[in-house]
């Protein structure tokens, strides 16, 4: 038999999911600067101060909502490399997995650079977590790579991972929000063709 202390919980998790839906489509419609609790309470169907009672602020509802995509995004880039084999196979997948979400996510939501960049302050921090967690993963199959001596051994490895993530980021915000004027199959080979002729090892000559 469920307690009324596990109903209860139930309820104010629906509440707290509920906010969140409704506050995801108020920032996507008005961006975060314009967007407010009013608003998000409105679009909820209950008060505003329900609202205070899950989240002390718009900054923390915000900040929440970006955390909990991240962790999605996170979860379909990490599942995308481990049904690969090959660590030239994971890296190519983790890439188009990364790219294909965000473009997906950035067309349903029909975001632009604008909301991007008037909510940089927040969002900057959590993909600084997502690029800590791709760091790890492109030096996990660096390292596996190495062992299977596709890949050359380079000094610092973990070095090179972090670096290479950071370049790839540069590519990816102008990428995402370029729509589909090139594929995102086609910009992930681009950069794996890069990639790979600077990591692969070369057949002996001889």
């Amino acid at each position: 038999m469920v307690s009324r202390s596990e109903r209860e919980g139930v309820k104010r998790n629906g509440k707290r999911d509920r906010i969140l839906q409704a506050a995801e489509r108020v920032f996507t419609r008005f961006g975060y600067k314009k967007a407010t609790m009013q608003e998000i309470a409105a679009e909820a169907g209950i008060s505003k101060g329900a609202i205070y009672m899950f989240f002390k602020s718009k900054e923390e509802l915000f900040k929440t909502l970006v955390r909990r995509n991240m962790r999605k995004w996170w979860e379909i880039i990490e599942k995308a490399a481990k049904a690969k084999s090959d660590p030239r196979d994971k890296i190519r997948a983790a890439t188009l997995a990364k790219l294909t979400y965000a473009q997906k996510f950035v067309s349903a939501k029909r975001l632009s650079e604008r909301h991007f960049e008037e909510a940089r302050q927040f969002i900057e921090k959590e993909l600084e977590w997502l690029e800590e967690r791709e760091a790890e993963l492109l030096e996990r199959m660096f390292i596996e790579g190495q062992r299977q001596k596709i890949f050359v051994r380079v000094p610092d490895v973990k070095l090179v991972a972090f670096a290479l993530v950071r370049a790839m980021r540069e590519f990816e915000v102008p990428w995402v929000f370029a729509g589909r004027k090139i594929s995102t199959r086609k910009k992930v080979d681009l950069l794996m063709n890069l990639l790979f002729k600077g990591i692969e090892v070369r057949p002996s000559s001889s």
